[in-house]
């Protein structure tokens, strides 16, 4: 029995090691997300429920009577037949040289431990007792990886360095804030393409290394634009990520209250957001949000009082760069779009009036580099479709499916909500988790959004426990019964409630990071 019990303890800690990888990863290996996540609800169940409380009780029976040891060798047998009945995949982090290291190191620990406890006469308590701490051996494990990773890291920044420091004939577009980067900075990349040979950083890829890689792989001496999205988790973060590409043109989309929890202050995370503008070079360009309150309410000339210019964007009123008569349905956007001297017609076929905004910001960077505004409006007219956060599906039952699956923030969450708006001639519905790492504001954005889904929405199917009150109270503030917001955690339980709530031809609004595969299993195809 040992030999199978150890068979079995390797499948579920082969799981675990993938698992634990894949959290770290996912937070950037930022030991404040991470913290922060395992504050929520959904993160303590992890390490917290019934499954981990048996075990422990276990763990002390064995070591009382250790005839009972056979009871291990039944609860592990019964949690390998549950995950691999279990629907959905394996959490498992993405294939990187980091990751490959981290995975083959402990396994190897992984193998050595259970290869000399497996002789042991009391070998499932060991394997148990292994098993209860591997959440903390593992996390050890990579924090003790952190040294040699800052050093290669480091190497990989120094080698960007200067491998810009090269390139004196690029111009670099440096995009930051709270939400829009991703938007703003695939919008600007197309309009720029059109005229200039450019390249950018990969989707969502903002970290010091993601913007070290896209000057290592993906840019080229012929390249005359780079344009780089930048984020942070704390302060001197998009500075360092400025030292690395050198931005003549910095743009800052937004500030919110986004990532709180990590930055500790609303202070804090407008004088990171706005390191875009004091990192620029005398001469520099800041390209501002003047619809972000917090955004508008700074003298950019008090961060950098060498900047040669600052230009301001609007979607709302008077500014240098301003889209007015604004109009939107389902599946385009127009305005007419001026910079005070020249005033075009635009319409572009991406998804939400909010995108907007960032389409403002990525014209007055094609601006600056100096596209005409006819260039740039022919340039919106023939954007893809597919460069929106927001893509629609064809789904089961004939629904129709708003995608936006990945991060999500207050501004976003609303803006999508907004959008959704345009199905008024069917019943509308949104799926969502709770938003993270909102710090003190997470009860106050919950509600706000709970007051949204009522405006907006039939019912709601919330994913993750810890926004669900505030969510809840802020939609019965406005009308909505408790009976249409239901918590439902798992992806089966998720999709029952889905076809409860809805009819044939209903549109569900999927937002945020929703469980794994919820998407691929409610829709049919990808909508044109």
């Amino acid at each position: 029995m040992n030999q199978l019990l150890f068979l079995i303890w390797l499948f579920l800690m082969a799981k675990s090691l993938l698992f634990w990888l894949y959290v770290w990863q996912l937070k950037e290996y930022h030991i404040g997300r991470v913290q922060d996540h395992f504050g929520t609800r959904a993160g303590r169940s992890i390490i917290l429920n019934q499954l981990v409380a048996g075990k422990l009780v276990l763990l002390v029976i064995v070591a009382v009577a250790p005839a009972l040891s056979f009871l291990v060798f039944f609860l592990y047998s019964a949690e390998a037949v549950r995950i691999i009945l279990r629907k959905g995949r394996v959490l498992r982090p993405a294939l990187t040289i980091k990751t490959l290291i981290l995975g083959t190191v402990g396994a190897v620990l992984v193998l050595w431990y259970g290869s000399e406890v497996s002789a042991f006469s009391h070998a499932a308590l060991w394997l148990l007792f292994f098993d209860l701490l591997s959440p903390a051996i593992f996390s050890v494990l990579v924090l003790a990886a952190q040294p040699l990773a800052v050093a290669g890291r480091n190497r990989i920044l120094r080698a960007a360095a200067k491998k810009r420091a090269k390139l004196s004939h690029l111009k670099v577009v440096g995009i930051t804030g709270s939400y829009g980067k991703t938007s703003t900075k695939e919008f600007a990349s197309w309009i720029i393409g059109t005229k200039f040979r450019v390249a950018k950083t990969s989707r969502h890829q903002n970290s010091e290394v993601g913007v070290s890689y896209a000057i290592l792989r993906n840019l080229k001496e012929t390249d005359e634009v780079l344009v780089a999205e930048m984020g942070a988790y704390g302060r001197g973060g998009v500075k360092l990520l400025c030292d690395i590409a050198r931005p003549q043109i910095g743009v800052l989309t937004g500030i919110s209250s986004q990532h709180l929890a990590t930055f500790g202050s609303q202070k804090l995370i407008t004088k990171t957001k706005f390191e875009i503008v004091s990192s620029l070079p005398k001469g520099g360009t800041a390209i501002l949000n003047k619809d972000s309150a917090l955004v508008a309410a700074e003298d950019p000339e008090h961060y950098n009082p060498k900047l040669g210019r600052v230009v301001w964007c609007s979607t709302r009123g008077k500014a240098d760069f301003v889209a007015s008569d604004v109009r939107a349905d389902r599946h385009k956007v127009s305005f007419q779009l001026s910079d005070g001297a020249h005033r075009v017609s635009c319409e572009v076929p991406v998804l939400g009036k909010h995108s907007v905004e960032n389409l403002v910001l990525a014209a007055a960077v094609a601006r600056e580099l100096g596209m005409s505004m006819e260039e740039i409006a022919k340039a919106l007219t023939s954007m893809p479709p597919e460069l929106s956060q927001l893509h629609l599906r064809k789904g089961i039952k004939n629904l129709t499916l708003i995608d936006s699956t990945y991060s999500a923030n207050v501004v976003g969450v609303i803006a999508d909500l907004e959008y959704l708006k345009l199905w008024e001639d069917r019943e509308r519905f949104v799926v969502m988790p709770s938003l993270i790492e909102l710090g003190s504001e997470s009860e106050k954005a919950h509600e706000m959004i709970g007051e949204k889904i009522a405006e907006v929405c039939q019912g709601a199917v919330i994913c993750s426990r810890d926004g669900y009150p505030g969510i809840l109270k802020g939609a019965k503030r406005k009308g909505m019964g408790a009976d249409r917001i239901l918590l439902r955690e798992s992806v089966s339980s998720i999709e029952e409630a889905i076809d409860a709530l809805t009819d044939p031809g209903d549109a569900v609004l999927l937002e945020g990071r929703v469980p794994s595969g919820l998407a691929e299993r409610l829709s049919i195809e990808s909508s044109t």
